[in-house]
């Protein structure tokens, strides 16, 4: 059992959520993007209603390969982190099988 003032060291595995997808890479003409396009820049677009971030990774022969993963897709996070309330779980939450915070939840 924790206890507060516990320090809790961690890491997590690249998960499915932040492992990179092929389908987040897309190659683009340089006349469709921005003129002050560079490497290692960032772009947003609209992309169905929903607003989109595209990292430029390379930019070669007139096109550049826009990445719209997440940043840290595909790494090993390491994880520091202080215990800072120990309660035990209510049966709403023995029952969802996770905490609900000091307001409720929200699926």
């Amino acid at each position: 059992m924790r206890a507060v003032g516990i320090d809790v060291p961690g890491s997590c595995r690249p998960c499915c959520q932040l492992s990179p997808s092929r389908s987040s890479i897309r190659l683009e003409a340089l006349d469709k993007l921005p003129p002050d396009v560079v490497v290692g820049g960032f772009l947003v677009a609209e992309e169905n209603d929903e607003e989109r971030v595209w990292r430029v990774t390379s930019i070669a022969e007139g096109k550049a390969v826009l990445d719209g993963n997440h940043e840290l897709a595909g790494m090993r996070l390491r994880l520091d982190a202080t215990v800072i309330e120990v309660r035990p779980a209510t049966s709403e939450e023995i029952t969802h099988g996770h905490v609900h915070g000091p307001h409720g939840h929200h699926h």
